[in-house]
């Protein structure tokens, strides 16, 4: 694969991709925020994403203009199967909880900042952790979303109707 800058503008969003991005986004603008963006997204030679289209839309919102990418230079068909990998591998992972608790206790006071929903995520397995340190977290991550919320400009993917070409609009 061949590593490069691509300017957002000449990224395209796979028009066929089945996963829904939309709840990942923030919590992907988070940790691109906390720790910065560690990994390119994968193109195809056309600039059209086959893997990281939740971290394009994130990259759009945060106000990012370039971005790294490797282009994956493959025939059609292997990188629509690509993509389905990409996008389905992952649901068949599980979590082994007490690893993660075990990793959540050494991360020790803002760990909840780490998962905008780690109550959900240790609903029927309890964490012992200090719940001031919780609340004082999750008060701060709220603030920091409200935050973000109040600037955000809203992406679009659109078809001009007269050249069929896909821009990406922003609108408030």
């Amino acid at each position: 694969m061949e590593t490069v800058i691509k300017k957002l503008s000449e990224i395209k969003p796979y028009k066929n991709n089945p996963r829904d991005n939309k709840g990942a986004i923030e919590d992907a603008m988070f940790s691109i925020q906390k720790f910065g963006f560690n990994q390119p997204l994968i193109i195809d030679k056309n600039g059209v994403i086959v893997a990281g289209h939740t971290r394009y839309f994130a990259l759009q919102r945060l106000g990012f203009t370039e971005v790294e990418c490797e282009i994956l230079d493959l025939p059609e068909k292997k990188l629509k199967k690509y993509r389905i990998a990409d996008n389905r591998v992952r649901d068949y992972s599980t979590t082994e909880w007490e690893l993660l608790k075990e990793e959540l206790r050494e991360v020790g006071d803002g760990i909840k900042e780490l998962f905008s929903n780690l109550d959900e995520l240790l609903k029927d397995n309890t964490l012992e952790v200090d719940s001031e340190s919780l609340d004082k977290a999750d008060r701060k991550l709220r603030k920091n979303i409200e935050d973000r919320n109040a600037d955000a400009v809203d992406y679009r993917t659109v078809e001009c109707p007269n050249c069929h070409k896909e821009l990406t609009i922003k609108s408030k």
